[in-house]
């Protein structure tokens, strides 16, 4: 029997053919090298490692699930299609062009990155990062957006989650949201379009946080995390929160406003102490709840958790009937 890998070469053993394939999955020791590429079909779903790299340029012009980008210096990476988290740590003197459907970093320094991201990014010990829309294209890059199901209608790329915005032994600013697109990163060569599929118009959507030094809201109200927590976490969290945030509103509860954000001026704030989480769920109209049910499908979905919206109205009747029965 025999084995070929994706580029075509042919094993007679499955694991001289896997150990073979694994080299393929990534980009480990390497410098002053700038044709770094992988295409499609190469990595096609799979999972990818950047690691020890100084002063290269690296392509994964492909669909992909987690990549996992370390200890990278002076270096331009482009990522183009994750399905799943783009982790980057440990790196500095960077720029990063990056679709995805979570991102994060952690300990790193002087970084652009140019980003279309399904979740909102999370940043944790990290200083001077630059962020801007997504610039990106390259022959299929569609294709690789449809593959990883990315959808360039939901883009979040400008709503930064600071973990370290206490930390006042980070020079500042952590990261800065810059809504102008950067020249545009186009690679040639391939077949399919070569166009950047992300709408111009996503790049100047409304965001609540400019600046790093001033902190990470969501919903209106500013929101700290650990990096502890898990993406999974932070999202229903998030999810949650919006829950809460929305019920609140239905039942005519004005909520604070983020620190920095808008124009400064804080909404008022009832006197009377909001309800419980629980008995906010029994006063939503049937409006309000669609929108609810519809917010908390997208976000554990984008967490990695599938549901679908007949699945989160019986956990929200669960807890209504919970919550009726204690009154």
């Amino acid at each position: 029997m025999v084995f070929t890998t994706p580029d075509g070469k042919t094993f007679e053993t499955k694991k001289e053919w896997k150990k073979h394939y694994l080299s393929l999955l990534q980009f480990k020791n390497v410098s002053d090298q700038h044709d770094l590429v992988r295409r499609a079909p190469i990595v096609n779903g799979q999972g990818f490692e950047i690691e020890n790299v100084k002063n290269c340029t690296i392509m994964v012009l492909d669909n992909s699930e987690q990549v996992q980008i370390d200890a990278v210096e002076d270096s331009k990476i482009f990522i183009g299609a994750c399905c799943s988290s783009v982790f980057i740590r440990d790196c500095k003197n960077c720029t990063f062009t990056v679709a995805c459907k979570q991102l994060r970093t952690r300990d790193c320094d002087n970084i652009e990155i140019n980003l279309f991201c399904i979740s909102e990014p999370v940043v944790e010990a990290t200083t001077n990062a630059r962020i801007h829309p997504f610039n990106g294209s390259y022959a299929g890059i569609a294709k690789s957006f449809a593959a990883a199901n990315l959808s360039v209608e939901q883009n979040t790329w400008y709503k930064v989650f600071d973990f370290s915005k206490d930390d006042a032994s980070l020079p500042q600013p952590h990261f800065t949201v810059i809504r102008k697109r950067n020249p545009e990163w186009r690679v040639e060569g391939g077949e399919g379009e070569n166009k950047n599929p992300v709408p111009v118009e996503s790049d100047s959507a409304t965001g609540d946080e400019e600046d790093g030094a001033a902190g990470s809201a969501a919903g209106g109200k500013t929101t700290a995390f650990s990096f502890d927590q898990t993406q999974e976490e932070v999202e229903a969290i998030l999810a949650q929160q919006r829950a809460e945030d929305e019920a609140a509103a239905a039942e005519g509860v004005a909520l604070p406003q983020a620190e920095g954000a808008g124009d400064g001026a804080a909404l008022p704030v009832a006197e009377e102490a909001p309800p419980s989480a629980g008995s906010k769920l029994s006063v939503l109209g049937d409006a309000d709840v669609d929108a609810t049910v519809t917010e908390i499908a997208r976000a554990a979905n984008a967490a990695g958790f599938p549901t679908d919206e007949t699945n989160i109205r019986f956990i929200l009747k669960k807890l209504s009937e919970a919550q009726a029965g204690t009154q």
